[in-house]
This record gives structure tokens, C-alpha cells and sequence, in this order.
């Protein structure tokens, strides 16, 4: 019970760790954005092209004739603008929320597949190439790509976790990558990103080769299917290469804005960084595993550790520090396999003498005479009394 207890001490410190870091990076890129809208009296520095078209005016609200990021941002702020009134202060608020709401979603993306320092890492990465190359003073609709590229990583990461892989969440993540990748070329840049996890993982590599190929292939199929529904509603169900080379030539349009280029490979930067700190967790977790068992005969100590109501039998010596278990205990988030699970049975287990002192022990007690009279004892001692005496009167 004491071990319990200092166990969830430690687990509410390390959240309460975790959350006062997340604040304050949160408010620090907050009070940077703010200052920097300040300073020049909320009014859009750069750019300046977009937000006008989205002003309520009285031939009607904006409409979005092509879907791009573009579209997406300016319908984004019309329907605020519908709201909040045609205020030019309004862009750079919104542009506040979609630059912390994407922080926010990489952070959550990173919870999923990371444990507490690399996602407090990432949303500090995350945070600095937000204030670097998307300020809120710039009117970008690479804002609304931050965002959603943000949200579906998080979408994403959900599936690629320490939990099996679930058939539907594949596919819908397939499915958002597509419809993603026909609205902005970084859906690209995710798709490579989610197909790299897959084999990082060794999901393909799995002894039921199968069952985990079929998931990819509808993964796969998903992707494809949510890019050509998108292509084909919006380009009025043609297909052919002047079609293709106008989508193309569309999105190749906002690498060569101003400031796109840097946009898109502070985008590419983070999601590499995500994708080593995802490598380094998928190759470091085979080789605790070896470490721990490679020398398994000369093992006696067990240990049974519980992790996401799995058992697994985990041989460890005793001298082992308190840090190494917990990194193990971290680490190893699947049953170990058949045979060493047969090898640590046959090894017995040798419990240590308790040390602390024993009650005695009882012994059972019993209710008898003192000493067991004979038959010519067994009589009372008057025997020559008669009906009519009452002994219990005295005579008057």
C-alpha cells in the first residue's frame, strides 16, 4: 500500500510537472505574439491581400469557387467577420488561436506516441518556428495549414501508439490524409511522416504478416480514395493532365509567396524531428529488452511488472537501480514471447527469510479435570437417603 502511494505521489508530480511546463511555454509564445501585435497597434505588417475579400459585404458572404488553403483561411474569416464585425484588430486574434491551437495539437500528437520530455520538447520546437515564420502580423493562409496539419498529426498519432492499431482509425486517418493532401501539398509531407511509422514500428515485420499488410493497404486505399472523391467533386468530375497541371500548378503557387518557402520547411523541420525522436523510441525498446534477457540463465530474481494490464515476466538482478526498473517498466509495453516465457518458468524462485520478528506460535488449549476419578468413585455421597427427607428444610 506505501508502495502505491509514493507511485501515485510521483505520477501526480510528474503531470503537475508537465502542466505547469506546458503553461508556460503556452504563455510565453502567447505574450510574444501579443507584444509583437502591439507594436504595431494590431494592424496586419505583411501581406495584407487576403483578409479584405473576407469582409461581410452586401452582394453576400465570400464562396469558395476552389478549394486550396487559401479558400479554407479566407471563408475561415468571413464566418468570424460575420460575427465579430469587419475589424482589421480581429486577423491577428484569429491568427493568434490557429498558431496556439496547432502548438496545442503537436503537443497532444506527441503525448500520444511519447512519454513527458519529447513532447514537452517538440511543443517548445513547435513554438519557436511558430514566433520565427508565422507571426500573427502576416496575412497568410499558411496559418490555416499550421492548424490543420497540427490536427490531423494529433488525429493521427492516436493510431500509432503503444495500443494495437485499430482497422478504423486507419482508415479515417487515410481518408483525412487524402482529402489533406488535395487541399495542400503538406498533406504529402504527413503521409510520408505516417507511412515512415508504420515500418520505424516493424508493423509489416510482425509474425502475423498478414493481418498488419491489410491494415496498410487500407490505410493506403483510404489516402487514395479521400484525394481523387476531393479531386473530382471540385474540378466538376474531370481528369485529365490540364486539370492535373492546374491543381498542381495551384498549390506550387504558395511556395513561391513570400516567406512560403521557409513556411513549409519549418513544417518539414518539426515533422523530421518528430520522426527521430519516434525512431529513437522504436530502436532504443528492442534493445532494453535484449539486455534484460540475453544473460537469462544466470538470472534467479524475478520480477512482475503490470503495465496497461499486460503481465510480463522480466527477469532483473538485484542490484539493479531504482532508475533502470522504471525505464524498464517505461519501456517494455508487450509480453515478452513464448520462450522466454518458458525458460523464466522453469528457473525457481527463491523468496528471501523475512527478517522481522514472528508471533509465536498458537497452541491450541483445552478444557478438562484435574484428575479423572474411577467407577467405584463414580457414586454420590449419601446413598441412604429417603423419599420424604427433604434436605433443603430444617426442621421447626
Amino acid at each position: 500500500m506505501k508502495q502505491r502511494s509514493v507511485d501515485g505521489k510521483k505520477k501526480t508530480g510528474k503531470l503537475l510537472l508537465e502542466f505547469g511546463s506546458l503553461s508556460i511555454i503556452m504563455a510565453f509564445l502567447c505574450g510574444v505574439e501579443i507584444w509583437q501585435a502591439m507594436s504595431y497597434d494590431w494592424e496586419i505588417a505583411l501581406g495584407g491581400s487576403l483578409f479584405p475579400q473576407a469582409f461581410i459585404k452586401s452582394v453576400g458572404n465570400y464562396k469558395i469557387t476552389y478549394l486550396n488553403q487559401e479558400s479554407l483561411y479566407i471563408s475561415f474569416l468571413s464566418v468570424l467577420f460575420s460575427f465579430l464585425g469587419n475589424r482589421e484588430d480581429v486577423v491577428s486574434i484569429i491568427n493568434l488561436i490557429l498558431q496556439l491551437a496547432g502548438v496545442f495539437f503537436f503537443y497532444l500528437g506527441a503525448k500520444k506516441l511519447f512519454h513527458f520530455v519529447f513532447p514537452l520538447a517538440i511543443t517548445v520546437i513547435s513554438g519557436v518556428l511558430s514566433i520565427c515564420f508565422y507571426p500573427v502580423i502576416w496575412d497568410t493562409s499558411m496559418h490555416m495549414v499550421w492548424f490543420l496539419t497540427g490536427l490531423i498529426f494529433w488525429l493521427g498519432s492516436t493510431t500509432y501508439n503503444n495500443k494495437p492499431y485499430d482497422f478504423i482509425k486507419r482508415i479515417f486517418l487515410g481518408i483525412l490524409l487524402g482529402i489533406f493532401s488535395y487541399i495542400d501539398l503538406a498533406g504529402f509531407l504527413l503521409l510520408l511522416i505516417f507511412v515512415l511509422f508504420v515500418f520505424l514500428k516493424g508493423e509489416l515485420c510482425n509474425k502475423n504478416k498478414k493481418l498488419p499488410l491489410v491494415y496498410f493497404l487500407y490505410f493506403l486505399l483510404g489516402t487514395i480514395n479521400g484525394f481523387f472523391v476531393m479531386f473530382y467533386l471540385w474540378n466538376n468530375f474531370l481528369f485529365d493532365k490540364y486539370v492535373l497541371q492546374y491543381w498542381f500548378d495551384d498549390k506550387l503557387r504558395f511556395f513561391y509567396q513570400e516567406g512560403g518557402l521557409n513556411q513549409y520547411i519549418s513544417l518539414g523541420i518539426l515533422l523530421g524531428i518528430i520522426l527521430i525522436f519516434y525512431a529513437v523510441k522504436c530502436f532504443r525498446k528492442p534493445l532494453t529488452a535484449t539486455v534484460m534477457v540475453e544473460d537469462l540463465e544466470n538470472l534467479e530474481d524475478l520480477e512482475i511488472i503490470v503495465i496497461d494490464d499486460t503481465v510480463s515476466e522480466v527477469p532483473i538482478i538485484e542490484a539493479v537501480s531504482e532508475n533502470v526498473k522504471e525505464s524498464i517498466q517505461e519501456e517494455i509495453k508487450e509480453p515478452i514471447s513464448e520462450d522466454v516465457k518458458d525458460v523464466v518458468a522453469t528457473k525457481p524462485i527463491k523468496f528471501i527469510e523475512n527478517p522481522l520478528p514472528l508471533p509465536k506460535k498458537h497452541v491450541k488449549k483445552e478444557m478438562n479435570y484435574a484428575f479423572e476419578p474411577t467407577s467405584d468413585q463414580m457414586h454420590y455421597d449419601l446413598n441412604n437417603y429417603r423419599f420424604d427427607d427433604d434436605y433443603d428444610l430444617k426442621d421447626i
